[in-house]
Parts: structure tokens; sequence; C-alpha cells
């Protein structure tokens, strides 16, 4: 119940503080499918969520928050049990200048159904900083930003109760972008700050926009390669001011030295209001 009244009050905070001032909400729904190439039986998660964004402080702040409850609809993960979870992402970035801004986000979930004992609760703060400049030849930019995670807590996409050795972890994540004429490339190489091995790995993302199409590809590098490499292409497309609609496919394990390939596709649509 303590942990339940903790998310609650997280949720009243966020909610007041995004009706400080008009912004935009949105509402969507997305399917993750399970490995393609698998043999296992078929799974389903559904991850309904609501949004928000927005400008305080006569725009020199910027808002985003966005609440998902992730469902098992068709899922083994706990038997007979569908999975229940809950997370609430919230982003702001404070502009200094028009090249300056100060960020700091806040990943705060919950495990709601089965009882799983006590890693049920997740918890992620991540300051930053970000500069930017218009140059002749594009918009470049670069960012750092350092992830603390509370054991139990998700790290680059994934819940991870028990992955943790220590109570506090600690990464850093520099990244060094370019972009111009629609097409954009960003660098990112991962710290573990905490870890005996400080690098941890490496994210490439290329990118492409043209009118309502928007398409990416993400690359992500582990610094041990037996472990896999990871391709995420993902395209989107503005139907309209208000709809959208994705689809995308994670592919992992590719190139590693146990198990096999797995492709998962996911989908979705938001609807902005």
């Amino acid at each position: 119940m303590k942990k339940i009244a903790i998310m609650f009050l997280a949720l009243a905070m966020a909610t007041s503080f995004v009706m400080a001032e008009e912004g935009g909400f949105s509402a969507g729904l997305e399917l993750v499918f399970p490995d393609v190439t698998g043999d296992g039986d078929f799974a389903l998660t559904a991850i309904p969520f609501v949004g928000y964004e927005g400008a305080l402080m006569d725009g020199a702040l910027d808002l985003n928050a966005k609440l998902n409850l992730e469902l098992g609809v068709l899922s083994d993960e706990f038997g007979d049990d569908m999975p229940i979870r809950l997370l609430l992402e919230l982003g702001t970035a404070y502009n200094v200048s028009e090249e300056l801004a100060i960020l700091l986000d806040l990943d705060f979930g919950l495990h709601i159904a089965p009882d799983i004992g006590d890693d049920t609760m997740l918890l992620q703060f991540t300051p930053g900083i970000k500069y930017s400049m218009a140059m002749d030849f594009g918009d470049v930019f670069a960012q750092v930003k350092l992830p603390l995670a509370l054991s139990g807590m998700k790290m680059f996409g994934e819940w991870g109760p028990g992955s943790f050795e220590q109570d506090l972890e600690a990464f850093c994540l520099i990244t060094l972008g370019w972009a111009n004429n629609g097409i954009g490339f960003e660098l990112t190489p991962m710290l573990h700050l905490t870890g005996d091995d400080v690098y941890c790995g490496l994210i490439l993302l290329g990118s492409y926009e043209s009118g309502p199409l928007y398409a990416e590809l993400e690359i992500a590098l582990p610094d041990d390669f037996d472990y896999g490499i990871t391709l995420t292409p993902f395209v989107e497309y503005s139907v309209s001011e208000e709809l959208k609609v994705w689809f995308g496919l994670e592919i992992g394990n590719i190139a590693a030295e146990y198990g096999d390939v797995a492709i998962t596709p996911f989908l979705g649509v938001k609807y902005s209001f």
C-alpha cells in the first residue's frame, strides 16, 4: 500500500505540474508482438498511454509527460496471471538560451500484478545538459546525460529487478548529433560509472524526415560482441496534424555467440488533441 500511495502522489504532482499552463494532450496504443522467429506460444503486450507536451514560464521550460499501462494480454511470463505494469515518464528542459538547455528526466514505475515480492518499484533520475548550434553545414548538438538508477529500475528500456549488484547505479550517455535537410545522425557512447568495466556500448542513430514521413534506424553495439548487435528500424507516418501511426522491428542477438536472432515487431497509433 505504501508503494501505491507513493505512486499516486507522484501522479498527483505530475498532474498539477502539467495543468499549470496550457499544452497539448495525446492518447494512443502500442502493441508489441513476440519474436516472430521463435517456436513458443503467441504472446501480445498492449500498452495504452496518455501524454502531454507543453511549455511553462513563457516558453522557457519545455515539459513532456507520458503515462504507460503495460498489459501482458497474451503472456506466459507468470503462467495464467496477466502481468500489469505502470510507468510514468517525465521530461523537462530549461532553455537557458537559444543554444543551451538544462535537462532533467524522471522515470517512475510500479509492477502492479501479479505479486513478485519486493522488487516492484522502478525509479530513475536523469540530469543532463545540451548545447546546440546552427552551422552552415547543418545543426549540430552535444548532450550529456547522467542516468541514476535505483535497484529494480529499467535501464535502456528493460525492466530489471535484481539486475544491478548495487543499490544505486550511475551511467553517462554522451551524444553528438548533426541534422540537415531532413537527414540526421547521432552517436552515443555509454559509460557505466559504477561498474567494473566503464565502457558498456555504443548507439548509432540515423534518421530521415520528409513531409509526413519519419524514419530512423538505431544500431546498438554492446561492449562485448558476444551479446550480439541490436537493430531497430522504425517508421512513423502523420496521417494528419492530430493522428500518427508507426511500425518498427527490434532485431536483436545479431552475431551473438549464444542464442539465435530475435525479431520483435511493434506498431502503434497516437491521437493529439
